[in-house]
């Protein structure tokens, strides 16, 4: 997905996200309650994800 806009990881993970900025960039995240764990779509200034990161520390 690295090079997709917002909309397109939207339309593959659905709407049911969270936003956040850090580091100049916007970022659309998704909680994944079940297996405690989070991926991040980094989006640089043209709006293409530039960075994808998955948190698997423990989450509540």
């Amino acid at each position: 997905m690295i090079g997709s806009t917002k909309q397109d990881v939207i339309a593959s993970y659905g709407s049911s996200y969270y936003k956040r900025t850090e580091q100049g960039a916007d970022i659309v995240g998704y909680v994944d309650h079940k297996l405690r764990a989070t991926i991040e779509f980094w989006l640089v200034e043209d709006g293409k994800v530039s960075e994808i990161r998955l948190d698997d520390t423990n989450i509540d």
